[in-house]
C-alpha cells in the first residue's frame, strides 16, 4: 500500500469508525480536524476554537488540559462536562494525546472524547439506590426499638392486670 492508500484506509476505517469524539486542536486552540462522530456529536467545528464547540465559552477554559499537554507532552485523561449539538449537557471521559514532531514541538493535540454520561446517571441511581436503602435500614431500627418499648409496657400492663383480677379487695 502507498502511504495515500494507507492514510485514506485509516481515515476510513478507523479515524471516523470508533465510537468516540476525536478532533485534532492547534496551539491556538483551534479545531484543525474532526472524525464524523465528532461533528455528529458538537456540530460545525471548522476553524473554531475547541472550547467553544465542547462548552459553549467564549475563552480558554480554566484548567485547560490542551494547554498543558502542550506545555509538558503528557498525556492526560480526565473526566469532562460539556454541551453538545442539541444543547444537552453531557459527561465525558477526555484524552488529550500530544502530536510531537521529530525535533520534539507539539503543534498539535488529539482530544477523544468518550461518551460517560450514561454511566454517570447509573452511579447517581446506585448512590440514590444506597442511600435509600441506608435510610430503609434506619427506619427498621428505630421501628424494631418502639416495637420493644410498647413490648415492655404490654408485659407490665398484662402483670398489673393480672395482679388486680387475683388480689381480693384488702391486697389492692
Amino acid at each position: 500500500m502507498l502511504a495515500a492508500e494507507i492514510h485514506e484506509w485509516l481515515r476510513a476505517n478507523l479515524f471516523d469508525e470508533v465510537p468516540i469524539a476525536i478532533s485534532v486542536i492547534s496551539r491556538d486552540f483551534r479545531i484543525v480536524e474532526a472524525n464524523r462522530r465528532f461533528t455528529e456529536v458538537y456540530g460545525p467545528w471548522q476553524d473554531r476554537p475547541c472550547y467553544e464547540v465542547y462548552k459553549g465559552r467564549t475563552t480558554r477554559c480554566e484548567r485547560c488540559a490542551a494547554l498543558k499537554t502542550f506545555a509538558d507532552g503528557r498525556i492526560r485523561t480526565r473526566e469532562e462536562e460539556g454541551t453538545v449539538r442539541n444543547g444537552v449537557q453531557r459527561h465525558y471521559l477526555v484524552q488529550m494525546v500530544p502530536i510531537t514532531r521529530f525535533a520534539g514541538d507539539i503543534p498539535y493535540v488529539i482530544e477523544m472524547s468518550t461518551d460517560i454520561t450514561e454511566v454517570k446517571k447509573l452511579e447517581a441511581e446506585k448512590r440514590e439506590a444506597e442511600r435509600l436503602a441506608s435510610v430503609g435500614e434506619t427506619v427498621a431500627g428505630i421501628a424494631h426499638g418502639i416495637k420493644n418499648v410498647l413490648m415492655g409496657l404490654e408485659g407490665g400492663l398484662y402483670a398489673v392486670n393480672t395482679g388486680i383480677e387475683r388480689a381480693d379487695d384488702e391486697r389492692i
